[in-house]
C-alpha cells in the first residue's frame, strides 16, 4: 500500500493524502488546509510550523501528545523531497534528537552531520563537534562512548540554543 508523507515530521506514514489521518510518529492530523496555510490553525490546535518545531523539541507535534506517539523504526521512511518550513537547522536538530533518544549511533550521527547543509556561521561549530565525536569513537572505551558523546551533543545544542526534551513516553 502506498504511504503518504506527514507534513509535520516528514515520514511516509499516512494511508491517504489530506483525509485527516493521524501520524503515529508525531500525532499530526493531516489537514489539507494547514498544509497550504502553514501558519494557520485547522484540525490541529497549532499551526504546522509550530508542529514541526515541536516534533524536534518533544518528539510529537504537541508536548501533550508525546505519550501517544512512537519512535520511527527501520521500516519508516522519510520523504527525501519533504522540507520543513523556515528552519535552516531542522535536519541538524532532528539528527541530535535521534542520537539523544538512542535511535542513532555515534557513527550514524556523524554521517548525518556530514551531509546536512548549514548556515556558514554554525558550520564550523558542527564540524568541530563531528571531529570530537570521531575522537570519542576511536579513543574512548566502549562503555564510556555514549556518555561522552551525549555531553558533546548536548554542548552543541546549548551553544546553538536548541532545546530537545527527552520523550520517555514513546511507545
Amino acid at each position: 500500500m502506498k504511504k503518504y508523507t506527514c507534513q509535520c515530521c516528514g515520514y511516509k506514514t499516512l494511508d491517504s493524502d489530506g483525509n485527516y489521518d493521524i501520524c503515529p510518529i508525531c500525532f499530526w492530523e493531516d489537514d489539507p488546509f494547514q498544509e497550504m496555510n502553514e501558519y494557520d490553525l485547522g484540525a490541529n490546535k497549532i499551526p504546522l510550523v509550530e508542529g514541526q518545531k515541536n516534533y524536534i523539541r518533544y518528539g510529537a507535534c504537541e508536548m501533550e501528545a508525546n505519550r501517544l506517539v512512537r519512535k520511527p523504526n527501520k521500516d519508516d521512511k522519510r520523504d527525501p523531497d519533504w522540507k520543513p518550513f523556515n528552519d535552516d537547522m531542522y535536519e541538524l536538530k532532528l539528527a541530535c534528537r535521534k542520537f539523544i533518544e538512542g535511535i542513532y549511533s555515534i557513527a550514524e550521527l556523524v554521517h548525518n552531520f556530514s551531509w546536512i547543509t548549514l548556515p556558514e556561521d554554525i558550520a564550523g561549530l558542527v564540524k568541530q563537534t563531528e571531529n570530537d565525536l570521531e575522537m570519542i569513537r576511536f579513543c574512548t572505551s566502549d562503555y564510556k562512548q555514549r556518555e561522552e558523546a551525549l555531553d558533546v551533543v548536548n554542548a552543541l545544542c546549548q551553544k546553538l540554543n536548541i532545546t530537545i526534551e527527552e520523550n520517555d513516553n514513546c511507545l
